[in-house]
């Protein structure tokens, strides 16, 4: 069982501080779930316990269980709460009729709730209504000003949905996030794209430097053997999960903790990388500058077997991210046709004609460095064996404690 606790990195060096975000008495879903699963299988079971059931089923990718251990929270009077667990397990096991229903009601209950309105605007996108679900995200954010989930959804929803107009009213007239995100930036990309702006498109996504790439450790370093038996201890691990791009894989939070001190060890050489990353981006643009009191680390472990594949995708909520490469098939490290090569930048909605996407080989021990907002993929691969890599968000350190077990909040990447 993973052991939270640990709140920054030893030895910091001079710069923004790094925090590793490790929330006290957290457990893994896998191992909440028995002890769950028998309280609420008690006659003495009250709504509570099936809905601690019903959650916790739902971050393992049970959804149909989930469903079924929400079905006695949902026989007597609702609460809000409730409503917002019902609308997140039906919007994320297709049913999307019930999850607007549900979703509805829980903004109805609380119009300042950033997850109901976050899931309800994401139910109607599911279902092509994205006019209804970006007015729902402008409303929210008029409710939660500069809220940086909500913008992240407004403008994936906006950007997916060709909806320039609706982004250019969005900037004029919302607050913007505090700190920077990925997904306002890939909105700007998608203007710029719209608009034919080839100059902005060019220092966004081309610039020199932006994306780094670096054999952090010998493809033999005992370190990374040491971090794959930490992965492989992971009993979390969810296949193909909803509303993130694994697609023929599995994925699972994979934050920093006692009983993992290969990755510690392993973050602390990605640290002094990315600060030097960071150090020759300022050289080259005087502008450039992590945001403003301190750095939080959010990652998290990502598995393909075979013919998997990352679906393009941006880490929205992000400011920078990267990956580390811990096995490869031999097969992708011997293919010349850029099978399992991760690629970026991808411009949304589609390439141009000419548009340069570089082609990145993954290989043990090798670290790539890009910005949030740069859309990437995978392609897919053929092999017995399995591609295993850590990516993870660097993001302002705002005080939220979030350790990827409690809240699903990973993007998935690499």
């Amino acid at each position: 069982m993973a052991k939270h606790g640990a709140a920054g990195m030893p030895d910091d060096p001079p710069g923004p501080r790094w925090t590793l975000r490790d929330v006290a008495a957290c457990f893994p879903p896998s191992a909440r779930l028995p002890l769950l699963a028998e309280r609420a299988a008690r006659p003495s079971a009250t709504a509570g316990h099936h809905k601690a059931l019903a959650r916790t089923l739902l971050e393992l990718g049970r959804l149909e269980e989930a469903w079924t251990a929400l079905a006695p929270a949902l026989a007597g009077p609702i609460d809000p709460d409730t409503r917002l667990l019902a609308g997140t397990i039906a919007r994320a096991s297709g049913r999307m009729g019930e999850a607007i229903a549900h979703l509805r009601h829980a903004v109805a209950d609380d119009s300042a709730s950033v997850p109901a309105v976050d899931g309800l605007a994401r139910a109607l996108d599911r279902v092509r209504r994205r006019d209804e679900a970006l007015a729902v995200l402008a409303d929210g954010l008029r409710r939660a000003p500069g809220n940086a989930d909500l913008w992240a959804t407004l403008t994936g929803t906006a950007v997916a949905g060709g909806r320039a107009a609706a982004l250019e009213r969005a900037f004029a007239e919302l607050v913007l996030p505090e700190h920077p995100i990925g997904g306002i930036t890939d909105a700007r990309v998608f203007l710029a794209e719209r608009g034919g702006d080839r100059a902005t498109l060019e220092r966004l996504l081309l610039a020199p430097g932006l994306v780094s790439e670096t054999d952090l450790l010998p493809p033999d370093d005992p370190l990374l053997d040491a971090v794959l038996a930490e992965v492989a201890a992971v009993d979390d691990f969810v296949a193909n999960p909803y509303d993130r791009s694994v697609a023929g894989g599995r994925q699972a939070p994979f934050p920093v903790t006692a009983d993992r001190p290969a990755w510690a060890a392993l973050v602390r050489r990605i640290r002094d990388r990315v600060e030097a990353h960071f150090a020759a981006l300022r050289r080259a643009d005087p502008g450039f500058a992590p945001p403003g009191g301190g750095i939080r680390l959010r990652s998290w472990a990502v598995r393909l077997a075979d013919g998997g594949r990352q679906r393009v995708h941006l880490h929205p909520t992000g400011w920078f991210s990267g990956v580390v490469y811990l096995a490869v098939p031999p097969e992708v490290a011997a293919a010349d046709d850029g099978a399992g090569c991760l690629e970026i930048p991808v411009l949304p909605g589609g390439l141009i004609p000419d548009w340069p996407v570089r082609r990145i080989r993954p290989a043990p021990g090798r670290l790539v460095l890009f910005p949030s907002y740069l859309r990437h993929g995978t392609v897919p691969f053929r092999s017995a064996g399995e591609r295993v890599c850590i990516a993870f968000d660097l993001l302002p350190e705002d005080g939220v404690a979030d350790c990827g077990t409690c809240r699903a909040g990973y993007a998935g990447s690499g």
